[in-house]
């Protein structure tokens, strides 16, 4: 009785295997045929494609032949964008007023008016109206980023960081949080771009507010400066009565454990006078440099070129741009017409 049970055990058991492997082949026999139906779909739609434009080849050809002549016109008969760059560094929070004077100019220029233009940069309101657009945006490395990345990082709590990626990190950053920033300006004038320059520098550096920061600012590093030549004397005054005392405890004829324990202690103190004048000379220099980067308001890195250039590529002429188009408006015409054909078609199984 118990073999006759164990029997049917296997049995069930050798069946339900059965079963499985079977479904197991079905579900892999249907993914290799949708995989392969989809690639021969794919494959029959681009034969037919190429069939398609191998009948059509004439009106292809010509399309691109009479886009290209028609780019050609009209990069002929339109005068040409040229541009020019100026990268500068503002000081004493100075940046978000640039960007939005940035702003005014261009608002000026797509509403045309040359004459308020012509008011601010000082320049013949002929000259303004060839202005085409002016852009700033700041300059910032990849490496650059990882870096105040990771300087951010280390400020937040361990529990913060794993919910703060690099990506919200730098959607978070203001552009005007950055050092260096890049004025671009694009006008059909390619000698425009030097009469510019002044008057954007001079439209920060007039402003009163950042007149008067950058006056406390420069007169805190002199302070600071005097302050710090002051130590520095009374610390080499310390080194000079310093090492005068040890010379007059060398001369001495002591025991020798004490003169010992003596220089020991001197020569400590000497050692920390030292380091203290070193970091005098530190801080000496980096009063110099602030001293220096504080003398602008906004600071020239590389000044705008005396003519601009056309900043054009291969794929950007208008020869090109105008092929592509002639060719885009023929696919659109013929897929309208395919759209007909089908669409009439349905009307009539109707």
């Amino acid at each position: 009785m118990e073999k006759s049970k164990t029997t049917n055990t296997n049995q069930s058991d050798e069946l339900d295997l059965g079963l499985l492997f079977n479904a197991i082949g079905r579900g892999v026999s249907s993914l290799f045929n949708f995989i392969f139906g989809f690639i021969k779909g794919i494959l029959q739609f681009l034969l037919s494609l190429l069939v398609f434009l191998h009948q059509k080849r004439i009106f292809y050809i010509a399309a691109f032949i009479v886009g290209g002549l028609l780019g050609f016109l009209y990069d002929k008969f339109n005068p040409d964008v040229y541009q020019g760059k100026m990268v500068v560094e503002p000081n004493f929070g100075s940046a978000r007023q640039l960007y939005s004077n940035i702003d005014y100019y261009n608002s000026l220029i797509n509403e045309g008016d040359s004459l308020q233009l012509s008011k601010i940069f000082k320049v013949a309101p002929s000259k303004t109206l060839d202005l085409v657009e002016i852009s700033i945006m700041p300059i910032v490395s990849e490496t650059k980023k990882l870096s105040q990345f990771n300087e951010f990082v280390q400020t937040l709590d361990s529990t913060v960081v794993e919910q703060f990626s690099f990506k919200d990190f730098i959607d978070g950053v203001d552009p005007i949080d950055y050092e260096t920033h890049e004025i671009e300006v694009s006008s059909k004038d390619k000698t425009i771009f030097p009469l510019l320059e002044q008057p954007i520098l001079a439209a920060i550096a007039e402003n009163n507010y950042f007149k008067d920061k950058q006056d406390v600012t420069l007169r805190n590093l002199k302070l600071n400066d005097s302050l710090t030549f002051e130590s520095l004397r009374e610390t080499d005054s310390l080194r000079i009565v310093l090492q005068n005392v040890l010379l007059i405890e060398a001369n001495k004829m002591t025991a020798g454990t004490n003169i010992v324990m003596s220089d020991t202690k001197e020569s400590n103190k000497e050692i920390a006078l030292l380091d203290r004048k070193l970091t005098l000379q530190s801080i000496l220099e980096d009063n110099n440099r602030e001293t220096i980067e504080s003398q602008e308001i906004l600071r020239i890195i590389s000044e705008f070129p005396s003519v601009g250039t056309i900043n054009r590529s291969l794929i950007t002429t208008d020869e090109v741009k105008g092929s592509f188009v002639g060719l885009s408006l023929l696919s659109l015409y013929f897929l309208f017409i395919s759209l007909g054909k089908y669409l009439t078609k349905l009307q009539k199984e109707t």
